[in-house]
This record gives structure tokens, C-alpha cells and sequence, in this order.
């Protein structure tokens, strides 16, 4: 009569592990039900920033890119003269298999966020790199401009971004998270590698053919000042006085030029307040080059300053510290994909995702 407690309790022990087991289980797959069928979807997302030198790829819990591949100068030019989908997916083929040789990972581990400097990626090349990541079993992917997600990382809501390139520098002014692609402006001749004297050598002092470019509103229709006060006349006028307050310069030029910010804020400031801008010794010596130059113009319409002049008492200069003005991008999609953008039914900007997985 008294051997029959012992079994009980040992059975007891056994149906609770049993329950413990099947809630575990059930618990186990729910969790993996709602990640679509596979633990990759908590990874960081794969973060490839396509600028026009270099192409920076990491992970997205890192804001400092782990590597860095430069690219052939040639490279965008050829990219440009694909004359289809095929030649572009072969011209980008062996530089994504050196991102993924270089991270040591598998492609179908992670998603991919790409960034690319422009304002609209031809579709032509959207398709390229959605292909060429698809046949490597890439769960989802999103493209996104780096003038669209370069205020991130600041924390700003509106304000205007210039970005300096090493082929032109671009202007877009931004308002709630969103940018306003008819407040674009380009400038060809801006691009770093033209405003140096030798493109293979460093440059420390300022030179006339830079204030030309960049500062001289009179004789130069296409200079920067110029497609900056555009940009600003066509944002709405209730936006204007929030945009000005935040002028930030990013890009690769800033780093070799870290003064470009100061003085361009500099000179819209006087152009703003109606002071008449004397010629520096700079721009005197620099005359030959004004008559001799035959650019194609950009921004035939004169800017109507009358209505821009209240926004003078509002510009301010956004400094990209603590990050470096070249990598700001990555880290503003890093932030994103990581917190904002982490979910497919989470997020303004959508994963595409692989089609095979949809099947």
C-alpha cells in the first residue's frame, strides 16, 4: 500500500516536461510563423551604399561601413552606355560577389538595402541589381537615393541637403521625412574632381576657377549659390523659413573641401540681404576664364530674390558631426533599416521581396 506514491509522482514530472516540451514547440513555431518561415528575417540588413568612387557595405547594427571597394573611374560612364539589362547586369555582377567575398556571408542570410547618389536610379539598372540579387537567393531588397534618407541620422525634419559628388553636386530641400523631388537641382560642373586643378593630388588652397563655380552668382548662372537659391524658390512658401534653418553639405567633397559649407552659406547670406558682393582677387583673376568658358546653361530662368529675402535671418549651417559628412548616408540607412524600416509592413519605403520566396 505504500509503494504506489513513488510512480505517481515520477509520472507527474514526465507529463509536466511533456506539456513543457508541446508549448515550447508550439511557442517555437508561432514565433517562426511570423517570420515568414525563417530566423534570417532578425539579422541586420546588408547595407550597400553605391557612390560614384567607392562602394560601402556593411551590416546595419553598425553605423561605420565594414568595407570599403573602390570602383574604376570608367565605371558609371560604362554602367551609363549599357545599351540593355544584360550588359548591366554583367557590368555589376563581379563587384556584388566582391561585397559578399569580402563580408564572408551567404547571400540568402540577409537583406540588402541599396543606396545610390542619384535622385532616380534608371529602372533599367533597378532591374539589373534586383535580378542579379534575386538569382543569389536575396530574401528582400529596397533602393533608396541618398538624398532621401541624409537627414536620418541627424534628426532634423526640414531643412535643405546639398550633396557633393565627385561628378556634380546636388540640392534637395525635404519636409517631414519626405523629400520634394521638384526642388531638385543639379550642377554638372560642381562635381569635386572638376573643381580641382589635378584630380590626383590633393588641394589645400582656394583658388579662382572654385569661386566661379561655386560662389559667383553674377556672371554664372550655373554656379552652386545659384541652384541652391532655385531649390529654395521652388519649395512651398510656408516651408521655406523651416528648410533654410537647416543648410547641411555632405558628401565625399566635403572632405576635401571643408571650408565649401562656410563660404557657400557665407555668400547666400550676403546675396539674401541684398549686400552688394565685391569681386575678390579671386574672381578678378578670373576673368579670362568667364569669357572663355562655353557650358551648357541649366538654369536659364533669373531667381526672383524679392520673395527669398525674409528667409536671411533664418539660414543656419548644419555640421554632419559626430559623423563624417562622406558616410552619412550609410549611416542614416543603417538607422533606417535597423529601427524604422526593420519589418515589410513597417516603413515609407517598401521590401521588394524575392518572388521565388512568394512562390
Amino acid at each position: 500500500m505504500a509503494t504506489s506514491p513513488a510512480p505517481i509522482r515520477t509520472t507527474t514530472r514526465t507529463a509536466a516536461r511533456s506539456r513543457a516540451t508541446r508549448f515550447a514547440s508550439g511557442t517555437a513555431s508561432r514565433s517562426t510563423s511570423r517570420t515568414h518561415g525563417s530566423v534570417e528575417a532578425f539579422r541586420p540588413p546588408l547595407i550597400l551604399e553605391i557612390s560614384a568612387k567607392v562602394i560601402r557595405a556593411g551590416f546595419a547594427d553598425n553605423p561605420l561601413p565594414w568595407q570599403l571597394i573602390p570602383l574604376p573611374n570608367d565605371f558609371w560612364q560604362k554602367t551609363l552606355e549599357a545599351s540593355d539589362e544584360a550588359q548591366a547586369f554583367c557590368l555589376w555582377s563581379p563587384w556584388i560577389d566582391r561585397v559578399y567575398d569580402r563580408l564572408l556571408i551567404t547571400p540568402s542570410s540577409r537583406k540588402v538595402m541599396i543606396v545610390h547618389p542619384t535622385l532616380y536610379l534608371p529602372t533599367m539598372f533597378q532591374t539589373a541589381l534586383q535580378q542579379l540579387l534575386w538569382n543569389k537567393s536575396v530574401p528582400a531588397l529596397t533602393i533608396v537615393s541618398s538624398l532621401e534618407i541624409g537627414n536620418l541620422a541627424l534628426g532634423w525634419k526640414r531643412g535643405l541637403i546639398v550633396q557633393i559628388q565627385a561628378d556634380e553636386a546636388t540640392c534637395v530641400c525635404h519636409c517631414d521625412g519626405h523629400m520634394l523631388p521638384w526642388s531638385f537641382q543639379s550642377v554638372v560642373e560642381c562635381g569635386y574632381t572638376k573643381l580641382l586643378n589635378d584630380p590626383q593630388k590633393l588641394q589645400t588652397e582656394w583658388t579662382a576657377h572654385m569661386d566661379y563655380h561655386l560662389l559667383d552668382h553674377v556672371h554664372n548662372p550655373n554656379s552652386l549659390v545659384v541652384a541652391i537659391l532655385k531649390s529654395l524658390e521652388a519649395c512651398p512658401r510656408d516651408l521655406r523659413m523651416q528648410v533654410i534653418h537647416h543648410l547641411q553639405f555632405c558628401g565625399e567633397g566635403m572632405l576635401i573641401f571643408p571650408d565649401l559649407g562656410r563660404r557657400v552659406a557665407q555668400r547666400l547670406e550676403q546675396i539674401l540681404e541684398g549686400q552688394e558682393v565685391e569681386a575678390s582677387p579671386l574672381e578678378e583673376s578670373s576673368s579670362e576664364e568667364k569669357k572663355s568658358t562655353d557650358q551648357p546653361m541649366q538654369m536659364a530662368l533669373p531667381v526672383n530674390l524679392q520673395t527669398l529675402r525674409p528667409l536671411a535671418s533664418q539660414l543656419r549651417l548644419i555640421s554632419c558631426q559626430p559623423h563624417r559628412p562622406d558616410f552619412l548616408a550609410y549611416t542614416s540607412a543603417c538607422l533606417y533599416a535597423s529601427t524604422w524600416n526593420r519589418y515589410e509592413e513597417a516603413g515609407r519605403i517598401e521590401w521588394k521581396v524575392n518572388p521565388s520566396e512568394q512562390a
